[in-house]
């Protein structure tokens, strides 16, 4: 890719990651206004906490790259933006495919259209998917990289699974109480998401991957 393409798209990166990192501003004041220090009981705030975090070392490390004319981020930081992208994207899909459809009547609204949740649970997460996929091309992943997608959805589970078993939280999510449901349950919902987790991860990398094979034919 020539530099002047990779200026371009470094740029775009980083100026829509500025545009994540003043959104979840904004949504995590809502949620820490709503919510408390309740906020971090949840996998969609802990998400767009570290969102938050990995955007704004996007937006500063990218000012300097392109000041220095390099046009590449670290690997480091990439990795970073795919964990936190397959977060989101987890975050997205599950209050769209499982939690509203659970909720019912109101889902949507409830989900979508109340307090930070169209920041957390829609435009973060697109713009975000955005960004990576299309944008985010220098330097390139490799496919071992992928297993990187399941690790903050792990630790997420292993320790809400913990404290619901030692009754120290309950949820938040309902395939969390365990004591609420048959405990194979639990193995199939923890099969379930984690699975989901590692496709989401497979897919942003092999799409991004197949943007960049055809940005770098085109050059020219």
């Amino acid at each position: 890719m020539s530099k002047n393409k990779q200026s371009i798209f470094l740029i775009t990166a980083v100026v829509i990651n500025f545009a994540i990192f003043v959104l979840e501003v904004v949504g995590i004041f809502l949620s820490a206004f709503a919510y408390g220090w309740g906020l971090f009981v949840y996998y969609t705030q802990l998400s767009n906490i570290f969102a938050l975090l990995v955007s704004a070392s996007f937006v500063a490390y990218g000012i300097c790259v392109i000041v220095s004319k390099s046009y590449i981020i670290p690997l480091w930081l990439k990795l970073l933006r795919f964990m936190v992208t397959c977060c989101l994207a987890v975050t997205m899909i599950v209050v769209f495919v499982v939690l509203i459809p659970m909720i019912g009547e109101g889902g949507f609204r409830l989900m979508v259209l109340v307090n930070a949740t169209p920041y957390h649970h829609l435009i973060c997460p697109l713009l975000s998917i955005i960004s990576f996929i299309f944008f985010e091309l220098k330097p390139e992943l490799n496919i071992k990289h992928t297993v990187l997608a399941l690790v903050p959805t792990i630790i997420y589970g292993l320790v809400m699974f913990l404290l619901n078993l030692l009754r120290v939280v309950e949820g938040p999510y309902p395939f969390l109480l365990v004591y609420n449901q048959p405990w194979f349950m639990t193995i199939v919902w923890a099969i379930a998401i984690f699975g989901l987790a590692y496709t989401i991860g497979w897919a942003l990398y092999f799409a991004n991957a197949k943007i960049g094979k055809v940005i770098n034919k085109n050059d020219f």
